[in-house]
């Protein structure tokens, strides 16, 4: 049976033997040993750890690639081939992906014959409609502002890149292209432009400076005050100050140093450009709202590009670059007639796309074979 590079490391379920153990502690005459360190660890956050560690090998392995009997998981002596954990997989929940599979071929198809292409204009146009959508619902519940990017990382376990190459965003992104092309004479030009007077903040381009940001957290600490401490407060001021004299020297660019401090807190910004900020923090583009204390030092500036040092918060420590500003303006309906029937159909969209789905399924040529005889085969 092959064994793949990919796999995780083997876990030995046999007993292990201790040995003498150093003494990490000492209470009056009693030792703490690593040992005990060690087990009082995996105890309390050792399944934890193991599971986070499962799923990050999983996500390695590409199993289009696979053969049935490679092994995808040594635990101890015992392995895990792509086939048996596909049947296992397929006795849970055969039914429901085949379902989401036939839908996605079925979408693909329409899409192919009303000559609408998969292009990223089309998944950032869906992207964005959830964003809206997230936000609309919290409001409703009364919840305060959460990024929906970061959201998404939490939820799903993926980047948002990652998130908009699954299958299912794809197809979601083309049934919103499709409702859009099918609804695009729909409403008639007097109807869009009266409804457009009605609502222009919708479209208003608000004041707004242009940023890239590398925010890098303070880290967590068990202390009673709240917020970073001293002592937390002046080592990340030293290590941004660092990262900021190399940027300004030009040791290093912005968009590496980005890539490697400041990815992973706010994976939705490209290279570190988080687009026009508004006064408020708020984005054009989704993402963490920009702290205060850069707004007011990108706003008090009149030439452009321009690298801040580094700007503390209660949050952590920022370095911006401001690439320039922009007054508010309202648009003219003619520059944005496309735009305003978009969202005039997107007032209806989980409604128009569950019909145009079912009318799909219902004229597509689907034949069900056998899931048990497929199996044995």
């Amino acid at each position: 049976m092959k064994r793949l590079s990919l796999l995780l490391p083997v876990i030995c379920a046999c007993t292990i033997w201790a040995g003498d153990s150093p003494v990490v502690a000492e209470v009056g005459t009693q030792p703490i040993t690593l040992r005990q360190l060690e087990d009082a660890l995996l105890r309390k956050e050792g399944r934890e750890a193991m599971a986070d560690w499962v799923s990050k090998g999983l996500d390695r392995l590409d199993f289009p690639t696979l053969k049935d009997d490679d092994i995808v998981l040594a635990i101890g002596f015992n392995k895990i081939t792509r086939r048996e954990l596909a049947d296992a997989l397929m006795r849970r929940g055969a039914a429901a992906a085949r379902e989401d599979l036939i839908n996605i071929a079925v979408v693909e198809q329409a899409m192919t014959a009303a000559n609408i292409l998969v292009t990223q204009p089309v998944l950032d146009q869906w992207w964005t409609r959830m964003a809206r959508m997230f936000a609309h619902n919290l409001k409703a519940q009364g919840q305060g502002e959460v990024d929906f990017a970061q959201w998404i990382q939490n939820k799903e376990k993926m980047t948002p890149a990652e998130f908009k190459a699954q299958p299912a965003f794809r197809m979601m992104a083309g049934l919103h292209a499709l409702v859009q092309q099918r609804a695009a004479n729909e409403f008639p030009e007097d109807e869009l432009q009266a409804w457009f007077a009605q609502h222009p903040e919708r479209w208003r381009t608000f004041e707004a400076v242009e940023l890239s940001v590398i925010s890098v957290p303070y880290r967590k600490e068990e202390r009673k005050e709240p917020g970073p401490s001293p002592a937390e407060r002046e080592r990340l001021g030293q290590v941004m100050d660092g990262l900021w004299r190399q940027i300004n020297q030009g040791q290093v660019s912005f968009a590496d140093t980005w890539q490697y401090f400041g990815r992973s807190y706010d994976p939705g910004a490209n290279q570190g450009k988080v687009g026009w900020v508004r006064q408020d923090g708020i984005r054009d583009a989704d993402g963490p709202k920009i702290s205060k204390e850069v707004l007011a030092a990108a706003w008090s500036l009149d030439k452009f590009p321009v690298l801040l040092p580094p700007l503390a918060d209660d949050r952590g420590v920022t370095i911006a670059v401001v690439h320039g500003h922009r007054p508010q303006r309202d648009p003219n309906f003619a520059e944005i007639r496309d735009q305003v029937r978009a969202d005039r159909i997107d007032e209806t969209l989980e409604a128009r796309i569950n019909a145009l789905l079912a009318d799909l399924r219902r004229s597509a040529d689907v034949k069900l074979k056998s899931l048990t005889e497929a199996r044995e085969k």
